[in-house]
């Protein structure tokens, strides 16, 4: 099946009765929502967010899933075809912060942060030190979105979990990477 260009991403794993073991992972690259980006004198990461908005159905059950998020080794091209046997390779190491784990999937449940309620979603916390490096690098890396992408290539995400497979947002404005940090 032809998997690039989708405007759903679905996540997670199934072992229905007839048809057998369905796994469905993703990779994806991301674009910087602003460019000339500064954080400052001696920003120090204190958390990574990656925050996907779920949008339509979910299948099977909606279980708490371990994650494994890895970066890209190599960028994703959108002149290019890709299908369902295609695995991008990726750096090792799985930058899901081991105390995060299993990551929350309840497609129907708003999120709750202090006083706000938010629109169902999966927030994956992401080691801080993925996002130091995000932070230290050259200036020139956030000049624009060619060279944010030559630097970082985007992440796969894939569960370890069986479960469920639900479905994600990847073009909202509540589908993101956010760096919180300190000067």
């Amino acid at each position: 099946l032809r998997s690039d260009e989708r405007s759903r991403l679905l996540l997670g794993n199934l072992i229905d009765p007839i048809s057998g073991r369905t796994s469905a992972f993703f990779s994806t690259e991301l674009r910087l929502s602003q460019t000339s980006i500064d954080f400052g004198t001696n920003a120090v990461c204190d958390s990574v967010e990656f925050v996907l908005r779920f949008n339509g159905p979910a299948y099977g059950f909606n279980q708490p899933q371990y994650l494994v998020v890895e970066q890209l080794a190599d960028t994703l091209s959108i002149d290019s075809v890709y299908y369902t046997i295609d695995r991008p390779e990726t750096v090792p190491g799985n930058l899901v912060v081991p105390s995060a784990q299993p990551v929350q999937m309840h497609p129907l449940e708003s999120v709750y942060v202090g006083d706000d309620t938010l629109s169902p979603q999966v927030r994956i916390l992401l080691d801080p030190l993925f996002g130091q490096g995000l932070i230290d690098a050259d200036t020139a890396v956030f000049s624009s979105n060619d060279a944010w992408r030559a630097h970082f290539r985007g992440l796969q995400v894939r569960s370890e979990s069986i479960g469920g497979i639900v479905s994600l947002e990847p073009n909202s404005g509540v589908s993101f990477l956010r760096l919180h940090y300190h000067n």
